[in-house]
């Protein structure tokens, strides 16, 4: 029998679903082709990173993301982030869901 990953009770591998949202135009071109995953690393320079699901002057992109891929980023990019504010009963981090 083979295990997949899990977390709780959400299975981990071949989760891969579209999101999809509005970004700045300047970094619409990373999105072309529902890239999996999010491009943190090829965000254009100067521009503040921005997604939303509704913004006036952003356009709309696709991208496809696993329930794996969350987890890997928000491990390796966020809780690093978020330790070097400092103390956790100062610094605090807010999550909300929606399906």
């Amino acid at each position: 029998m083979v295990h997949e990953p899990r977390i709780g009770r959400i299975r981990m591998a071949g989760k891969d679903h579209a999101l999809r949202a509005m970004v700045p135009p300047q970094a619409a071109g990373l999105f072309a082709g529902c890239p999996t995953g999010f491009p943190l690393a090829k965000w254009p320079d100067g521009i503040p990173v921005s997604i939303a699901s509704w913004s006036r002057d952003g356009v709309e992109v696709e991208r496809l993301e696993s329930y794996a891929d969350i987890v890997s980023e928000f491990t390796r990019d966020v809780l690093p982030r978020l330790a070097a504010l400092g103390d956790p009963d100062i610094a605090r981090l807010v999550v909300a869901a929606w399906w």
